[in-house]
This record gives C-alpha cells, structure tokens and sequence, in this order.
C-alpha cells in the first residue's frame, strides 16, 4: 500500500468516525455498560419533594416572542410557590421591557442592563439574584412543554448529578434547504447524547433548556460563546454528570438569523471552548477524554479530512480511488446544483443534502477562522 493509498484510509476512518463509528461504539457500550442509576424518588415528585427553581430567561430585543415565552412559562406544571421567574434584559431597545412589565403581578421579576454585554453577562447577572436550589435556563424562543420541568429536575435526586438538558423537538432552518439534514443531524445528536448520558455524561446540554444545580454554578467568562458547552465540561472537571433527559422538550422558534452565520458562530464556539478546556481531552486527567474527543474533536476535524481525502484520492492508483475521485467530484457537483434550488420536493429535493453538508463544513472552516483571529462576539445579532 502506497503512502497516498494510507492515507486515504485514514481520511475514510476520520470522516467516519465521529458520525457512524462513535455512535456504533457508544450503542455497543450502552448494552453492555448501562448504569442502572435509581432516583432518590420512586415515581413523580409531590409538590412538596420538588426543589425552588429560579427560571431565567436572557433577553435582548425578544418583543415578538417574549409575551409568548412568559406565558408558556407561567403555565408549566410547577408550584408557583416553588418557582421564580427571572427575566435579565441585555441592552434591550424594544418593548420586549413594557412586556415583561406587565407579568409583575403574575411573579415576573426583571433584571436591566443598559448597556448591552451579550448574553452569558446576563445569565451571570440572574444567577446572582436568583434564589432557587436549581438554576434553568432557557431562551425566549424556546417553547416548553407544560410537565418538562417536573421531569428535569428529578433528575436532581442523584447526587452525582450537576446539570440537566431538555432536547429540542422541532427546529425550524431559516434556510429550508438546509431543513431536511439538520433533522437527521437534530436526531443523531439528540440519540448519541442519551447514550453517552446512559453510559456516565452527556458532553454538552442544549441551550435553549437545561437546568444546574444552584451551588455548582460557577460563573462564566463573558466572552464564552456557548455556555451549553463549557458549563457541562466544567462540571465533568469536578466529577459531576450532566444528564440528558429526552421527556423534557421545548420547541424552538426559528430566528431571523441566516443558518451558515449561526453555525458559524457555534463551531467557533466549540473551537473556544475545546481549547480553554482542553484539560478535558487528556486521558491522564480526565475519565471523558474519549467522549469529548469523539462528540466534539473529531467532529471538528471533518473539512480537513475532507480536504485530504479528495487530495489522496487524486494521487493514489487504482480503479478503487478512481471511483472516490469520480464519486466527491460527482457530490461537490450536486451541492453547487443545489445552491440555485429552494424549497424542493422530490428528487429536486435530493439535491439540497450535500448542499447543506457542504455548507455545514464551510461554517466549520469559518469558525476556526473566527476564533483563531479572535473576531468572536458574544452579542448575538438578527439580520
């Protein structure tokens, strides 16, 4: 075997790792290793057993959305007496403050800043004033379902457990083509975060809903671009798990936001925080080095191995490579087809999935890029 005909194969390995081997691997595990972890608690909370919650809600300029959210919010099967309602405004130059004003009566509580800082300042600044046992934050987009926080938060009857995500039911791409692979990438992910939670720990939480215990909650740098991230890899540093609980569900609204700028955004996030983490990769100090470098890592590495793979193609012999080269010139050719077609059906609509693949590892060289030059800003912006 050749040195381009090795490397080929590396390529192919790398590729499919993170996405079919990792998985295979952790479904594997998962029968042989389940933990066969018991609640405290046999069976549904009462009203009585349930820790205070302080719900927190980071807003900036949310007008259309935040009456919605307050009122979802207000119906969840909770006590009232056990749960308080935080609302901390980012530089907010809407209504979305009149609107939360006017939910005071009902328990609202609101938190200002005038000057806008991004949204891991207002999460700071809720927790501070936050009186619950349990922290649960979620954004104003997000939609709970009424019995979700009852399920989350027994999660909290195992000791050894620091944090609970909810999952996302339904997510809505701004750019349709894109709809159809963020679904099987929304249940792939949604599915390899419940094992690695069977097996010891989810390595990350979704955003839009998860929950921390109050005394574990350890502020975060401002700058940090996806708290959802470096929340649970600190809470593995000191040997608590972060549990992913799929009966707790929110439904998100889609933003005004393009797709590629938001995945942008969140690769460059994974790039930070892998690397002010990175204590967590190494096996000599950490039991999940292998999960964060399969879930996280190697999904990283995917453009790059892209790149050598179509290069080692071209350089090596045989009919076999022919065939790749023949096979990626025919994909790379069917995403730039799919560039000119919108909402599709049909064999049109075969068309948008390498497209989306293609713009999904775009968005991942451009986070890299972004964080190497440091050109990453913690205030989210709508188009």
């Amino acid at each position: 075997m050749t040195a381009a005909q090795t490397i080929f194969w590396i390529a192919l390995i790398g590729l499919a790792y993170p996405y079919a081997f990792y998985p295979l691997i952790l479904g594997a595990v998962r029968r042989v290793v389940r933990l066969k972890r018991r609640s405290a608690w046999r069976g549904p909370m009462s009203d009585e057993q349930l820790p205070t919650v302080s719900i927190i809600i980071p807003v900036h300029n949310e007008e259309k959305v935040l009456e919605e959210k307050l009122r979802n919010t207000l119906a969840l099967d909770y006590p009232a007496s056990k749960r308080e309602i935080l609302i901390a405004f980012d530089g907010c130059t809407d209504q979305s403050v009149r609107i939360a004003m006017q939910f005071a009566a009902a328990g609202v509580r609101t938190i200002s800043s005038d000057v806008r800082r991004g949204k891991i300042f207002a999460m700071n600044l809720a927790a501070r004033h936050a009186a619950g046992s349990i922290l649960l934050f979620t954004d104003a987009r997000a939609m709970i379902e009424r019995g979700a926080l009852r399920t989350l938060v027994t999660r909290f009857s195992e000791p050894e457990v620091g944090a609970v995500s909810g999952a996302i039911a339904v997510e809505k791409a701004d750019d349709e083509r894109m709809g159809p692979t963020l679904r099987v990438y929304r249940r792939l992910e949604n599915w390899i975060r419940s094992a690695e939670s069977d097996i010891g720990s989810s390595i990350g939480a979704t955003g839009a809903l998860y929950a921390v215990r109050a005394i574990l909650y350890q502020r975060v740098p401002e700058d940090t671009i996806l708290d959802d991230l470096v929340v649970p890899l600190r809470l593995l540093g000191r040997d608590y798990r972060t549990v992913f609980e799929v009966r707790s569900v929110c439904t998100l609204r889609a933003s005004a936001a393009s797709e590629f700028a938001r995945k942008r955004r969140t690769l460059a996030g994974n790039y930070q925080a892998l690397w002010r983490e990175r204590g967590m990769m190494n096996p000599l100090s950490s039991r999940f080095w292998w999960q964060v470098l399969s879930h996280k890592a190697a999904r990283l590495a995917a453009p790059f191995f892209l790149i050598v793979f179509w290069v080692s193609s071209l350089l090596a012999d045989g009919s076999l490579y022919d065939a790749a080269v023949a096979g990626q010139s025919a994909f790379y050719a069917t995403a730039i087809l799919g560039l000119g077609v919108g909402k599709a059906s049909g064999r049109l609509a075969r068309l948008q999935v390498p497209y989306s693949l293609c713009v999904l590892q775009a968005a991942n060289l451009c986070g890299l890029l972004t964080f190497s030059f440091g050109r990453l800003d913690v205030r989210w912006k709508k188009n």
